[in-house]
């Protein structure tokens, strides 16, 4: 505030309560006081990416070329897949994927100032909601390699691949959810690795010979219940579980 303002805002609040205000002081005090803007998602989003965002992606990135590579090796990609063992190596690589994942959604120590301004603002549930989005758009890059190398390896069309593909990673992504809302962020770790190591247990005594047809009714059904549990995260105001 420079020494003519500060005179002329002195001179206006020692004048009598019905002595007008000049107007160009009234222009001045416009000028000044300036209102900021809300930072809204797609600031949010930018900011996520630029912390974590890239890193996650290229980790994936590097996974699913690991994968297609030791796919060549082996010559997995050649060979006939059986719906009992693609269910088992898919969930297996969706729960790994998950697990990778969960640094990156609680790093609060990576925290800048936009994020500690929405935490404050909107809850912490929005910064974990955009870093999960960001996770999820990355697997999309494994989900890549597995439909264009297993296509050829498999007897079913297209749909039924994707439903096989995408099935596995919905549920570990929905279970990644429901950690992130009830597990408090020191336990997250302890509590995902017996959940998931217990699902890989069960699903080797499942039989399956042939494709369910409730598959893709069953991924529609898991898409939503994801979409709702990012809504109830987003609106979520703690760092802690929901009680």
């Amino acid at each position: 505030m420079n020494r003519a303002f500060e005179k002329e805002l002195s001179r206006a609040l020692a004048a009598e309560p019905d002595t007008a205000v000049p107007e160009t002081l009234l222009r001045r005090c416009r000028a000044e006081h300036v209102v900021k803007q809300r930072s809204d998602w797609r600031d949010l989003l930018h900011c996520q990416f630029k912390l974590l965002g890239w890193k996650v992606w290229a980790l994936e990135a590097m996974a699913a070329l690991a994968l297609y590579s030791v796919g060549r090796e082996l010559a997995l990609w050649e060979k006939a897949w059986t719906l009992r063992n693609a269910l088992f190596g898919l969930s297996t690589l969706a729960m790994l994927t998950a697990l990778l994942g969960l640094p990156f959604l609680y790093r609060a120590s990576q925290y800048k100032m936009l994020e500690l301004e929405q935490a404050t603002y909107a809850g912490i549930g929005r910064p974990l909601v955009m870093r999960f989005l960001l996770l999820l758009a990355g697997e999309t890059i494994l989900l890549g390699v597995l439909v264009l190398n297993v296509r050829a390896a498999v007897p079913w069309s297209i749909g039924q691949l994707l439903a096989v593909l995408t099935v596995p990673f919905l549920i570990a992504n929905n279970e990644l959810l429901l950690l992130l809302r009830w597990v408090r962020p020191e336990w997250m770790i302890t509590g995902a690795v017996p959940l998931f190591a217990g699902q890989l247990c069960l699903l080797r005594f499942v039989q399956l010979s042939e494709l369910p047809k409730g598959l893709p009714l069953a991924a529609g059904v898991l898409v939503l219940c994801m979409v709702l549990q990012c809504i109830r995260l987003a609106a979520r105001s703690e760092y802690i579980a929901e009680a």
